[in-house]
């Protein structure tokens, strides 16, 4: 089950365990972010499709769950690595 719970901060936050959950929008000092707390990839998807993942020790994919590089952009065509 996913619940949005207010914490003690101004935050919510998007939990399905005590251990697995996202702050939503946290601040520190001008900034604002999207925190994922524990260890793991965060997945956008579109029509039950991802398209891009970020995965857990920062590198970054469009059109693939696995980039092979910091940047990895795949698309029907090739892929391009930076």
């Amino acid at each position: 089950m996913i619940t949005v719970t207010q914490t003690n901060s101004s935050f919510p936050q998007v939990e399905d365990d005590a251990t697995e959950y996202f702050d939503l929008a946290q601040q520190a000092g001008t900034t604002y972010f999207i925190n994922r707390v524990s260890d793991g990839d965060m997945s956008f998807r579109t029509n039950s499709t991802e398209r891009l993942v970020i995965k857990s020790d920062g590198d970054v994919g469009i059109g693939t769950g696995n980039p092979e590089s910091l940047f990895h952009v795949k698309t029907s065509d090739s892929s391009v690595d930076m």
